[in-house]
């Protein structure tokens, strides 16, 4: 087998919400004909070991106990907490011989892992996931610190869980950070504000979420199979002259909304800027 075929040994830190969502959708691709060279750990050991067992993987009790040949450490803490995985990880001997160390931590730069893990050998990998990995329908974005022969590997294994993105200017993590990383929270609100205005109109609560879903999804999906259609196009072409569309619009442009979501999502940039910094 080629190296760039291989299965590395790869370790994901941290099992919560998304590194547990993350082991499963790695187990069931990648890791599907060797699940053993997969490696989990939490500080709840139960909740790892007992993932693991479900995955048929392996499982560690903390850092120090992995063995000594683990190709990829994926970071999957919060950022609070990443000092604590810092300062094990220096501790480990083996852990300089590693061919990359991948962060999902929101706001933890490559420059700053690099100060803490000072190994030049090393490749960095940011990778900005959103909520949608629990059903296999993220948008990962990657930024690699350098060229390395496991790229092809770090993106097959986020490719599992959706669809990858990957940039060569690490301050683009961050705008996906505001983008699809916290899109998902204002996509609901926006979903929720439809589902509260049909029900102002008379439908119940199933009836109003089952319209507006269908709708939206709909909606995407038109958009996706006419790629070659704009999006302005396609309002104006749903929009009649002095027909209901058209009267929703002009609320919606008198407002001024189109600003307000601009905003909210410079706004969500410039609170991941901060936290980059």
């Amino acid at each position: 087998m080629t190296e760039q075929n291989s299965i590395y040994q790869t370790v994901i830190i941290g099992t919560g919400n998304l590194g547990s969502a993350l082991a499963v959708s790695f187990r069931e691709s990648i890791f599907n004909l060797d699940p053993k060279k997969l490696w989990l750990i939490d500080r709840d050991h139960n909740e790892a070991s007992s993932l693991a067992e479900s995955l048929n993987c392996s499982c560690a009790k903390d850092i120090a106990s992995l063995p000594s040949n683990i190709d990829i450490y994926l970071i999957a803490v919060k950022p609070q907490n990443a000092q604590e995985i810092f300062n094990a990880l220096l501790k480990k001997e083996s852990v300089k011989r590693a061919k990359a160390i991948v962060s999902v931590m929101a706001g933890v730069s490559t420059r700053f892992i690099r100060d803490k893990l000072p190994w030049e050998n090393i490749c960095i990998c940011r990778a900005m996931p959103n909520l949608a990995v629990k059903v296999k329908k993220s948008i990962t974005v990657l930024f690699f610190s350098a060229k390395s022969s496991v790229q092809p590997f770090i993106t097959a294994l986020f490719a599992s869980v959706g669809k990858v993105l990957t940039v060569k200017d690490e301050e683009l993590i961050d705008a996906a950070t505001a983008v699809s990383g916290s899109g998902p929270g204002f996509a609901g609100f926006l979903l929720d504000s439809f589902i509260e205005a049909a029900k102002s109109i008379g439908f119940d609560d199933t009836e109003a979420k089952l319209l507006v879903f269908e709708t939206f999804k709909g909606t995407l999906l038109y958009l996706e199979k006419e790629k070659d259609l704009a999006i302005t196009n396609f309002v104006s072409k749903v929009a009649s002259k002095g027909g209901t569309t058209e009267a929703g619009l002009k609320v919606l442009e008198k407002n001024k909304v189109k600003d307000i979501i601009t905003n909210t999502i410079h706004s969500a940039f410039k609170r991941a800027k901060e936290l980059s910094s």
